[in-house]
């Protein structure tokens, strides 16, 4: 019993200490997007990724790193990643649904919702030129 008391709170740390990094590492590359530093950015979201599947977050923050690297299909695939993982989220829908405008060439049909005024604390900030309450020079 001891044993396995034993092993159950090793794995417990291990999980907490993996959450630790994985959020660290996000802080990191939303730090860089935040910087315009999109290459970097995507390198940290990548190991998040691979290692965490299930970081909607991660994926959300991937899409607009490609995004703002013209590598619009792939950031398309990492929002609706996102999407799939959490779907309560319709600022990132309104840029789903604009970004395959962008790429098709075909309207949407669904009626775009409209933007949340207030931004909560799981909300980032989209790519400058999609983001209708951008200011210049300040991005939240």
């Amino acid at each position: 019993m001891r044993k396995f008391v034993f092993v159950f709170l090793f794995y417990l740390g291990a999980a907490n200490l993996f959450g630790a990094v994985t959020e660290n590492l996000f802080k990191s590359a939303l730090a860089l997007y935040l910087d315009n530093h999109y290459y970097a950015a995507i390198n940290y979201l990548n190991t998040i990724v691979k290692t965490n599947d299930t970081s909607w977050k991660a994926h959300q923050l991937l899409g607009y790193c490609d995004y703002m690297v013209d590598q619009k299909p792939n950031a398309l695939k990492e929002c609706k990643k996102s999407l799939k993982l959490h779907g309560d989220n319709p600022r990132l829908q309104v840029f789903v649904d604009s970004l395959k405008e962008k790429l098709t060439g075909k309207k949407s049909k669904r009626r775009k919702v409209a933007l949340v005024e207030g931004k909560d604390e799981a909300q980032m900030p989209m790519p400058p030129d999609q983001d209708p309450d951008r200011k210049p020079d300040n991005f939240i």
